[in-house]
């Protein structure tokens, strides 16, 4: 979710990553708040999100492994 700009049309992306190299869902463009949401079906399976907007990005660690 955006922190600058909010409100304001600004590019924004997200990316949600199988582990395992499949299945990525992504969704970027030119949004007031937030990109998505994407979707992953990946029971069990290690998936992590990274995001950015206003050139700044993050990533999360991988979870719901196992």
């Amino acid at each position: 979710m955006k922190t600058e700009n909010v409100g304001k049309s600004t590019h924004v992306w997200v990316r949600l990553q199988e582990r395992s190299g499949g299945e990525v869902g992504n969704d970027s463009g030119t949004f007031k708040y937030y990109a998505g949401p994407v979707y992953v079906n990946a029971p069990g399976i290690c998936v992590r999100f990274s995001g950015g907007a206003s050139g700044a990005s993050a990533s999360s660690g991988w979870g719901n492994c196992g």
